[in-house]
């Protein structure tokens, strides 16, 4: 093999980022949603930063953009004593969850499946 054919080996994957933007500012991403994953799973906010590799104040600015954008709370923090704080996602937060991993989720298989049909059409193209 040689040339152009060498390329169509093999079917590569697209990958691509999806976020949410508002008057250029954005509002919702992979950040956040990993973040708000970490939360549900590991119950702190705190954690879940540490999890994200993310700082706590970065953490807090991610949830608060969203929440003051969307007009919904998507955490709820409890203060602890000596066992410390917790904190769990709303029913909001949950939502919007499953919502952008539905996107995601939709994106890929689109995305992936217009290419190879692009990519297969190229593919007899170069065997010409």
């Amino acid at each position: 093999m040689s040339g152009k054919s060498e390329i169509f080996s093999s079917i590569p994957k697209v990958r691509s980022k999806v976020w949410l933007e508002s008057a250029g500012a954005h509002i919702f991403g992979g950040g956040l949603a990993v973040l708000l994953e970490n939360i549900k799973t590991l119950g702190s906010l705190q954690s879940a930063a540490k999890a994200s590799n993310m700082s706590y104040r970065y953490a807090w600015d991610l949830i608060r953009t969203a929440e003051n954008h969307f007009g919904k709370v998507f955490i709820h923090c409890h203060s602890g004593g000596r066992s410390g704080g917790s904190s769990e996602l709303s029913s909001d937060g949950l939502h919007f969850l499953g919502i952008f991993k539905q996107l995601n989720e939709q994106v890929a298989v689109f995305t992936n499946k217009k290419f190879a049909e692009l990519y297969t059409r190229e593919k007899r193209n170069a065997g010409k």
